[in-house]
């Protein structure tokens, strides 16, 4: 009887989507076992060229490799780095321990590893791409969102892209809102059923406070991802929870704070009234004082004039009253309070923002709305493209 041979896998060979490709990971680690790493790097040395297939098996491998409990970190280590002489092998060994690193959120790994790697070496970005990654996902550092923007004024691959959103996604205080809502678009234009870039614009979104958007978005990806991949569609379910329950809770709290908006302006204007009126009494009481001092001055003074007549007399009189007149409306108008135009123009940028506010929302909707019809047009055109495709190869 003849036995049939066994015919080892090689990652030149992997399928390149579908369930073949998934079938074909998980044999190789299957076959190769606590070895599956050395053989990877073996056989990436054969081909000193690199190329962006090769960045993405070696990914995919490493995260099959993980999920059968057979991680990189026990079977290869960054000395392993110092020891090869092969630029693609070390290349291959630095990818996969950034890659394992990067899948535990280790960012002090991936810190470690990118600084034995010199950055001449990167062929379309991968160890800068790292670097941001562990920046933006430390605690205690944070890279400028210009430093991202001038990285990816070149076009970056996909998983390149991908990196960076994680590193976004895991940082700390939730900052890089708008850079992940670019990135993600950018993922989506050359993929529109890209089910993780879904995951990360929705969380861009969320972050942005643009919750309906996120939450459509969402919807979308649901729609769009297999219904056997149920560990994604858990994420997505997570993920709309805590975004349509954070939504509620901040219609709430805006509520809540436009309403004090308003009564801090309401009690405002009324102290501030009640301070001038209280003000302006005692300044009446003053200058009465002043009036009646002012008379009984001159009432002495003019009695000591003997050689004026009545009608000289009654004169200086009215000329010191009209003094006092004069001296108590230029009080008023010195202690007069600034105009209402302050307060006015305070209550139309109050009701002016929350009209731009409603206005936004209401854009992002149809913007929404169109891109969601769009997109389900371009998937109809391309499954009618597919389905006259494999009938022209069934002629």
């Amino acid at each position: 009887m003849f036995t049939e041979k066994k015919i080892k896998l090689h990652v030149k060979n992997m399928p390149g989507e579908g369930d073949s490709r998934s079938n074909f990971r998980e044999q190789y680690i299957r076959d190769y076992g606590d070895n599956w790493a050395e053989t990877l790097a073996d056989q990436m040395a054969v081909d000193e060229h690199v190329n962006y297939d090769d960045f993405v098996n070696i990914s995919d491998l490493v995260w099959t490799a993980r999920q059968n409990h057979v991680p990189v970190q026990n079977l290869i280590s960054p000395m392993d780095l110092t020891n090869t002489r092969n630029a693609k092998k070390r290349w291959a060994i630095a990818i996969m321990l950034l890659q394992a690193e990067r899948f535990d959120f280790n960012y002090t790994g991936v810190r470690g590893v990118c600084s034995m790697l010199n950055k001449q070496d990167e062929y379309f970005g991968e160890f800068t791409a790292f670097n941001m990654f562990s920046a933006m996902a430390s605690p205690h550092d944070r890279i400028p969102e210009k430093e991202i923007h001038d990285f990816l004024k070149i076009r970056r691959p996909p998983k390149i892209q991908h990196l960076l959103l994680h590193g976004m996604w895991l940082s700390p205080e939730g900052e890089y809102s708008e850079t992940m809502v670019l990135v993600s678009n950018q993922v989506l234009d050359d993929n529109p059923r890209d089910i993780v870039a879904h995951l990360r614009l929705a969380e861009g979104l969320r972050r942005k406070h643009e919750y309906k958007r996120a939450v459509r978005i969402l919807d979308r990806g649901i729609e769009l991802n297999d219904s056997r991949d149920t560990k994604i569609h858990e994420d997505f379910t997570r993920q709309r929870i805590v975004t349509t329950q954070e939504g509620q809770m901040w219609v709430l709290l805006k509520k809540h704070q436009e309403s004090l908006d308003d009564q801090i302006l309401e009690y405002s204007e009324k102290i501030r009234n009640e301070q001038y009126s209280m003000l302006f009494r005692i300044v009446e009481i003053l200058a009465l004082f002043f009036a009646i001092v002012g008379l009984f001055a001159t009432s002495v003074s003019l009695a000591s004039l003997g050689d004026l007549s009545g009608g000289q007399r009654l004169s200086i009189i009215f000329a010191g009253g009209a003094v006092l007149i004069m001296f108590v409306l230029l009080l008023h108008f010195i202690l007069r309070p600034e105009s209402d135009k302050w307060w006015v123009e305070r209550r139309q940028d109050i009701s002016s923002r929350k009209w731009k506010e409603k206005r936004e929302a209401w854009r992002s909707e149809v913007v929404d709305e169109i891109e969601q019809s769009n997109s389900l047009k371009a998937d109809g055109i391309r499954q009618e493209l597919d389905s006259i495709k494999w009938h022209i190869d069934n002629l």
